[in-house]
């Protein structure tokens, strides 16, 4: 079995959602944007682009995020998306 590396873009209103969310936590928690910058090996500049929805977003990005927050993410995929998953691992 061959294995095939996939990056997936969380859907925009999705995104939103999520980012609104972690950024509710950043405050709670006094974290600054360069600690979650330096955690994830980025610049403050990347960081600034996700939150301002000016830069695509990976759910690498998402776990290496929660991680400088101390979350623990777990990911979910729709129907649709497991399909698109099917077609891409070759056998």
């Amino acid at each position: 079995m061959h294995k095939v590396s996939v990056s997936l873009i969380l859907e925009v209103k999705e995104l939103n959602a999520v980012i609104l969310k972690i950024e509710e936590i950043r405050q709670r928690k006094g974290i600054t944007k360069t600690h979650i910058a330096t955690s994830c090996g980025r610049s403050v500049p990347w960081y600034s682009d996700i939150v301002k929805g000016r830069r695509r977003v990976y759910l690498e990005d998402i776990s290496a995020i929660a991680d400088s927050l101390g979350l623990e993410v777990s990911f979910s995929f729709s129907h649709k998306v497991s399909d698109t998953l099917s077609s891409v691992i070759v056998s």
